[in-house]
């Protein structure tokens, strides 16, 4: 956990298993959250998050649908995001500090064709924006939420097509 401790930020994507194997997994846990490490969790096809076991997945501020790995949106109806209340005001969602520019620009985002099989948000989580095109049992589906497990502080964004929010604006 010291080494991790240096950090104070570690970002996952869809990192293989034997990459991130139990014994870092249980010394990122235990950075998070005894040291409070912060921890982005960045959801992807082939492994994580769902793949890796309780270790990981008890860290996230989501709760996944454990029956399936992901969503695939069908070309013809692609996901949308939709930014909750608490995401028009976060720091991490301004893309522009006049709210009604950031809220148009987010409007405009790109859609996306795959996002991690979430089924609610975790208890003390703040989700900040939503899969506007699927709802579960609950509700409508987070995509990016937050929360504190422990110490540390755990961002999960439920999608691998953030690239292109870069889309028509240039390097």
């Amino acid at each position: 956990p010291e080494a991790f401790a240096e950090y104070h930020t570690i970002v996952l994507g869809d990192v293989s298993r034997e990459l991130l194997n139990d014994d870092l997994r249980e010394l990122l846990a235990a950075a998070v959250r005894d040291d409070g490490v912060g921890l982005l969790v960045a959801a992807g096809t082939q492994t994580m998050p769902h793949q890796y076991g309780s270790t990981i997945q008890d860290l996230l501020p989501v709760k996944l649908d454990v029956t399936r790995s992901g969503n695939e949106a069908p070309v013809y109806n692609p996901y949308r995001l939709e930014l909750t209340a608490d995401g028009e005001i976060h720091e991490t969602m301004r893309l522009y500090d006049d709210p009604g520019r950031n809220l148009k620009v987010w409007a405009e985002i790109p859609p996306f064709y795959w996002c991690a099989a979430v089924d609610r948000p975790a208890a003390g989580a703040t989700v900040l924006a939503w899969n506007a095109s699927v709802e579960t049992r609950y509700g409508k589906m987070p995509l990016i939420a937050y929360h504190y497990a422990g110490e540390g502080k755990v961002m999960f964004v439920g999608t691998d097509s953030t690239w292109l929010w870069r889309e028509n604006v240039g390097d």
